[in-house]
């Protein structure tokens, strides 16, 4: 069957680079084939959420989704067990005159073969208090 392995950069606040290792390739990147390699086995996902409040009211909220194809920026060759990609969230942008607002952006990227399955979460919290932005990445949600 094979084994996952996850490995995650997230040292640029706005964009991360994720890598996993598996044996047997990955098939299928989110909901459409891999290109270089149709017959791997693994499935890739990666699902984003993102809500927006500003001057303590919810803005807008999306639940988790797919967020990720074969259009993607990635890298998957056909002889390689391990697959690697970019993404970089849209930029943050409150209205103008909000002097409180917080973006937070949920990410779970996940492979499975069969019945195997492995996955992590992690999540982006953007904040403007009206002249400085902060950025913080974390673990989980």
């Amino acid at each position: 069957m094979g084994k996952a392995q996850w490995t995650a950069n997230l040292a640029w606040v706005s964009q991360f680079l994720a890598e996993l290792g598996v044996e047997a390739g990955i098939g299928k990147i989110g909901d459409t084939p891999n290109k270089e390699n149709p017959n791997g086995k693994w499935e890739m996902y990666q699902l984003t959420g993102d809500q927006i409040t500003a001057l303590g009211h919810n803005i807008y909220d999306r639940a988790l989704g797919t967020d990720l194809s074969d259009d993607s920026f990635h890298s998957a060759d056909r002889n390689s067990t391990s697959f690697s990609w970019y993404d970089h969230p849209d930029q943050p942008t409150p209205p103008a005159g909000v002097t409180d607002y917080q973006r937070k952006l949920q990410f779970q990227v996940s492979v499975k073969n069969g019945n195997q399955f492995c996955s992590k979460t992690f999540s982006a919290i953007y904040r403007f208090n009206g002249k400085e932005w902060s950025a913080q990445w974390k673990e989980d949600y």
